[in-house]
């Protein structure tokens, strides 16, 4: 143990004075050996990036001022490894702050918030302490206030007392606070006020808006004619969704969904959706969101406007969303107002009135490179579905139907493929989606079979 204990040490010694900004241990390549970037999802800087994010958070140095956005700055940054070809003016624009003695660098990053760290190919050579050092050597040139940030003296004291042996939360305080001033707390506080808010890198939230094609493929019964008195097949639909208002901490997206139904003879518009989601609150990983969606009856075929189908329906709710390296969780609330439908058959006009709905759904997956496996179970509570029209009056009570699907999907970049379905698992009285008359939300029959294509930006 002793051994190790010095083994440790004196790789650190080694380790820290060679960390002149950007610049890191032992041999490295010299600035001519680059040609361009590619992001480094897998692999020894991953996993150490990992690594010292669990120890920046043992010692809880988000409680220690001048160090508050040290972590998500490690933990976030895009990561990239270079290769041969940049000259000395390209390499500076990578932002070295400066080199050691003999100009080998291993890693770079710039002096201001959010920017990537590039990695040389040398850095692969390094071991699992030398690379942790590294990851949150870059992170304090990204992290410290701006008056101290670009020097290097205090940038390695930092990661020495973060990486050496005996760390505590104390001995980091007592480092940070020799040169972090008294005088410069106000300031440290006006800066956090004015920083965007840190995002978690696999939210959603990073690319927000949404441009997509989807096909959905019915599950029919022998009701679902009979409900809407055609026989629907499919539906097409196109999806823009963009995000152009509010600041970071208030983005607010706005979208629509226009859609196209085909039934055994032809196809015809299908309902239009409009809607607008709201970031509320971004905290450790979790994104909460509020949203609202009014699906209008916009069918062009007359004798689907006057059937069930031929509802409006506002629904509002919340969604609370985690993504990890591996996995993430989604859970949605929402509610539906209250609704009629009149149709007139013959001389007779029949009114529909759909109850509220109350929703829960709960979407789980895990990631694996660039796929996604997953899939959803949703309960829906629906209030008394009443028809009256003549001397004919009937409703169904309260009503459940439970539903479930699978995820699959393949994401390269901001660009995306899905295949998903939506099926009925459980309902009261073998209730199908029929009854809850939204063909944008929910389809027909007992459910689809489903495909996308999305442009993320």
């Amino acid at each position: 143990m002793k051994a190790l204990k010095h083994f440790i040490i004196v790789n650190a010694m080694v380790i820290l004075p060679v960390i002149a900004g950007p610049v890191i241990v032992g041999n490295g390549d010299d600035g001519e050996d680059l040609q361009s970037f590619d992001p480094i999802e897998n692999g020894p800087i991953v996993e150490t990036r990992t690594k010292a994010v669990a120890l920046l958070k043992s010692f809880e140095v988000q409680k220690i001022e001048g160090l508050g956005a040290l972590v998500p700055e490690v933990e976030n940054t895009k990561l990239f490894s270079t290769k041969k070809g940049l000259g000395p003016t390209e390499l500076a624009k990578l932002g070295a702050f400066t080199d050691d003695a003999t100009g080998l660098i291993y890693a770079r990053t710039m002096p201001r918030a959010y920017s990537p760290t590039r990695f040389f190919p040398a850095a692969q050579k390094l071991n699992e302490s030398q690379l942790i050092a590294l990851h949150i050597h870059e992170g304090l040139h990204r992290s410290l206030p701006k008056s101290i940030r670009e020097n290097e003296l205090i940038a390695s004291e930092i990661t020495q007392s973060i990486t050496s042996p005996g760390a505590s939360y104390d001995s980091i305080k007592e480092t940070v606070e020799k040169h972090l001033p008294k005088e410069m707390s106000t300031q440290t506080i006006v800066q956090k006020s004015e920083t965007k808010i840190i995002v978690p890198q696999k939210s959603r939230l990073k690319n927000p808006s949404k441009f997509g094609l989807e096909a959905r493929i019915f599950q029919q019964n022998e009701d679902t004619e009979k409900a809407t008195g055609n026989e629907i097949e499919s539906m097409y639909i196109l999806s823009s969704h963009l995000y152009p208002f509010g600041q970071n901490e208030q983005a607010v997206g706005i979208g629509f969904d226009a859609s196209i139904i085909q039934t055994a003879d032809e196809s015809f518009m299908g309902p239009l959706s409009v809607g607008a989601r709201y970031r509320l609150y971004t905290h450790r990983d979790f994104d909460i969101e509020g949203f609202a969606q009014l699906n209008m009856n916009t069918l062009s075929d007359e004798e689907l406007q006057d059937s069930l189908l031929g509802r409006d329906t506002t629904t509002i709710g919340l969604t609370l969303a985690t993504q990890k390296s591996h996995f993430f969780i989604e859970n949605d609330f929402f509610y539906t107002f209250e609704s009629e439908v009149e149709e007139k058959i013959g001389n007779i006009k029949y009114n529909y009135t759909f109850g509220e709905i109350l929703g829960i759904n709960l979407r789980a997956g895990v990631h694996y490179k660039n796929f996604m496996f997953g899939g959803f179970t949703e309960f829906l509570v629906s209030d008394n579905f009443t028809v009256e029209g003549g001397d004919f009056e009937d409703s169904t009570g309260r009503t459940r139907i439970v539903s479930w699907g699978p995820h699959l999907e393949y994401r390269k970049n901001q660009y995306s493929f899905v295949v998903k379905g939506r099926f009925i698992l459980n309902s009261t009285d073998n209730t199908s989606y029929d009854y809850l008359a939204d063909l944008m939300g929910y389809g027909v029959g007992q459910g689809s079979l489903q495909t996308q294509f999305n442009v993320f930006f």
